[in-house]
């Protein structure tokens, strides 16, 4: 996965290293009816960079497409299973009723 290799390139690791995460005490109040949050960046010269507020998309009120979960569902799988048996498990999920023997699903995730 593109984001894991990236934790450990050394610049990333540079920058994480000078970041700070703070609870927003307004934005914790909408908790956990939403996941809101907000980026600001100060630059080296003290100016302020603000995002607007954001909500994870994912959230009860704010749902993935069914595209988008297969998306995530294989790219989160992927690396662990492979491609082909990720899209083996996802597709026996989708269609767990249809599975006879649930050892069937287990054979897929205990093999790599």
């Amino acid at each position: 996965m593109e984001v894991l290799e990236r934790l450990e390139d050394p610049e990333v690791c540079r920058l994480m290293d000078r970041m700070v995460v703070q609870v927003d005490d307004e934005l914790a109040e909408a908790f956990p009816e939403k996941a809101l949050s907000r980026v600001e960046i100060i630059a080296r010269d003290g100016t302020v960079y603000r995002s607007s507020t954001a909500q994870a998309a994912g959230d009860f009120d704010r749902p993935l497409s069914p595209e988008e979960k297969r998306n995530k569902f294989l790219e989160l799988t992927a690396p662990q299973l492979g491609d082909a048996k990720s899209e083996a498990l996802l597709e026996m999920i989708q269609h767990l009723e249809h599975v006879d023997n649930i050892r069937e699903l287990s054979a897929i995730l205990s093999s790599r």
